[in-house]
């Protein structure tokens, strides 16, 4: 988790809390998710695995549209503080 809620003790989480900070870590997931299949180098890919990655591409956008509707009905902002650190893989 990202981090502690200011009205919870560290020890103490509610179970409204815990729903949070899962929802916040699910939508950093999906975003990072994105921006690394966005990433993939598609030229030279069959047209049938392109098209099954513009799929996976529109499904996670759409959880991505989803997890922003939760937060927003939890009253959190999807964003956390957590930095998700990656590494460039070349050839």
């Amino acid at each position: 988790m990202s981090e502690v809620p200011p009205h919870a003790s560290a020890n103490h989480f509610s179970l409204a809390d815990l729903l949070r900070e899962q929802a916040r870590d699910l939508y950093d997931a999906e975003r990072s998710h994105r921006a690394h299949l966005g990433a993939l180098d598609r030229r030279g890919v069959a047209a049938e695995l392109a098209g099954y990655l513009e799929k996976i591409a529109d499904d996670i956008s759409d959880n991505i549209e989803i997890l922003t509707e939760i937060c927003r009905l939890l009253q959190v902002s999807p964003e956390s503080n957590i930095t998700i650190h990656t590494t460039e893989h070349k050839p």
